[in-house]
């Protein structure tokens, strides 16, 4: 931390002290100081200096720090919360009870499909980039402007109604996004279900195994009946009845990650693609 000097309430580290040693003086000179595990939190002055901030939220402390990060805009908090506004950072706080927070959870429920059968990063982005659009064009604070994502000033005050609030990066914002998806996606999948995707973990999946070889015992039937959609029907039964789920993964190459229920539509569309291709 060569050239820099690093300020706390009146305790001043020189040029050769650490930023650990730095946070050894902030933590003493506040008891009840809180540090999350993603990173320090830090500030950039005008004048090069650093300051530690009365705060313990930062984006990855990897990130450049003159790049749209949370960084290089911690000073920025001039902005009052409205209800249509979405307060971001749930790990910091209980932002559910927020009206915009709820809107916005209502909005991300509508694409949660969508996101679970997309198989390319284009794709994701593409309904990222929708469910912002949808956000700020349904909702309109109380001046006019469409409604915002915003960071809370870290306070001791509780009512988050008083606290000031700096406008998100995009980079920010979709991560706010993608977090509100990842929150619907809590089932784990079993060997009995039945992963939607690509990917050799998903091929490999002892649920969709079973089900390409119960579909080949019966794909000779299939081709000559009168009643496909029936066919389709049943094969979707026989796996329920064995106890599995059909799958949508949040991360096609990490199933742990979880997964969502894939909608009645799509296990139909899923069995009869197998059934036409072997």
């Amino acid at each position: 931390m060569s050239n820099n000097k690093v300020d706390w309430d009146g305790y001043v580290l020189e040029d050769d002290d650490t930023i650990e040693e730095a946070l050894n003086v902030a933590i003493e000179a506040h008891d009840d100081l809180e540090l999350l595990d993603m990173g320090i939190a830090i500030d950039i002055g005008e004048n090069n200096g650093t300051s530690l901030l009365d705060t313990a939220y930062v984006n990855d402390p990897d990130d450049d720090w003159n790049s749209q990060s949370s960084l290089s805009s911690f000073h920025r908090y001039t902005i009052t919360l409205e209800p249509q506004d979405i307060i971001c950072g749930s790990e910091l706080y209980d932002n559910s009870e927020h009206p915009g927070n709820i809107t916005m959870q209502q909005i991300v429920q509508k694409y949660l499909q969508d996101y679970g059968r997309a198989t390319r990063k284009s794709e994701r982005s593409t309904i990222l980039c929708k469910i912002q659009d949808e956000i700020k064009g349904t909702q309109h604070t109380s001046n006019g402007v469409s409604s915002r994502f915003l960071f809370l000033e870290m306070t001791y005050d509780i009512n988050i109604q008083r606290r000031d609030c700096r406008e998100a990066t995009q980079d920010e914002i979709i991560t706010e996004i993608e977090g509100a998806i990842r929150s619907y996606f809590c089932l784990l999948p079993t060997s009995r279900d039945v992963i939607f995707g690509r990917g050799r973990t998903i091929r490999s999946h002892p649920g969709l195994e079973r089900l390409r070889a119960f579909i080949d015992n019966q794909r000779h039937l299939y081709a000559s009946s009168d009643d496909k959609q029936g066919m389709v029907q049943s094969t979707r039964e026989a796996v329920m009845r064995a106890g599995g789920r059909f799958l949508l993964p949040y991360n096609k190459s990490r199933l742990s990650d979880g997964c969502i229920e894939a909608d009645e539509g799509s296990v139909r569309q899923k069995i009869a693609h197998l059934y036409r291709h072997k």
